[in-house]
């Protein structure tokens, strides 16, 4: 009893295991890039929101300089404040640390665009390090940011 298997069976056959197992690369290549994308997202996501919280202390740091004045000149029409760059180094230095920004944000340090450039503006420039999540292991010492904050301070009678 020979049994004769008809051509196009044996072609079905043959092209059937010759696809098995191709779902298996599509699969782990898809996931692959799917993994990808959501690790950049959430490192773009956690420099923004470092970003933000550290313009939110530069803001803070100005607006506290600015308001803690110490030279007050009286001229013809109205008092105005004097700041000096060392001033506004010294205080921001001081409400960071009154603030506790240093324990705060890592390698958080006061930039040399910090001063006051018309005598009546503080400004004062901060940066520090993020350390992304997932992507460590490529950048391990962290992205650098920075924030610029102005304030100025105006005397009415």
């Amino acid at each position: 009893m020979n049994q004769t298997i008809p051509a196009s069976a044996v072609q079905r056959a043959s092209a059937h295991s010759a696809d098995r197992g191709s779902v298996t690369p599509l699969i782990i290549g898809l996931s692959t890039v799917v993994l990808l994308v959501a690790a950049t997202i959430i490192a773009i996501t956690t420099v923004h929101v470092q970003r933000a919280r550290l313009q939110s202390l530069a803001d803070q740091t100005s607006t506290a300089v600015a308001v803690s004045v110490e030279n007050i000149e009286l001229g013809a029409h109205r008092p105005t404040v004097r700041l000096t760059d060392a001033q506004v180094r010294s205080s921001s230095s001081a409400f960071l640390v009154d603030a506790g920004a240093y324990a705060e944000f890592e390698g958080l340090r006061i930039a040399g665009a910090t001063g006051s450039a018309d005598g009546t503006t503080a400004e004062v420039e901060l940066t520090s390090y993020v350390h992304l999540p997932i992507v460590s292991f490529f950048l391990p010492e962290g992205v650098e940011i920075s924030a610029t904050g102005n304030a100025r301070s105006e005397l009415n009678q």
